[in-house]
């Protein structure tokens, strides 16, 4: 049992939720944003959000639970998902990119907005997946 009385089970299924609420969250954002300059807020809210992902995809989160509960939640089926889904990011992003180069002379983007849909579309796509993972494994027990 951890804080609140909340057994192992129940956090990993607490952030398999949370992972999809936050990946639809950062999606439609996203999808909200398409071909329109963002402002210094909205640039800023997109950054954190995109650096608050990244580094839950690289460590698992749980920052603010003692370590030896981010141990525990971090077992070698989390490793894997984390990894796969890192391995779709960069996939999706490299894609991406290599779409965008092959688009770009009809393209009327600058580096921002491609630099923005890239970091997008990688880390929208292995959010999803790392939800998606985590979600499977806690239904499946």
């Amino acid at each position: 049992m951890f804080r609140g009385g909340a057994s192992v089970e129940t956090l990993s299924a607490r952030k398999a939720g949370m992972l999809g609420v936050v990946a639809i969250i950062y999606i439609t954002q996203q999808i909200g944003n398409v071909g329109r300059e963002l402002d210094t807020p909205r640039l800023i809210g997109w950054a954190v959000l995109s650096v608050l992902i990244l580094g839950v995809l690289l460590t698992n989160g749980y920052w603010l639970m003692p370590k030896a509960v981010r141990n525990v939640l971090d077992d070698e089926l989390t490793q894997s998902h984390r990894a796969r889904s890192i391995r779709i990011a960069l996939t999706v992003a490299m894609l991406s990119g290599f779409a965008f180069y092959a688009t770009a002379p009809g393209l009327d983007w600058g580096i921002r907005e491609a630099v923005h849909a890239l970091v997008s579309l990688g880390l929208g796509a292995g959010l999803i997946s790392l939800a998606v993972q985590e979600w499977r494994s806690t239904r499946n027990g």
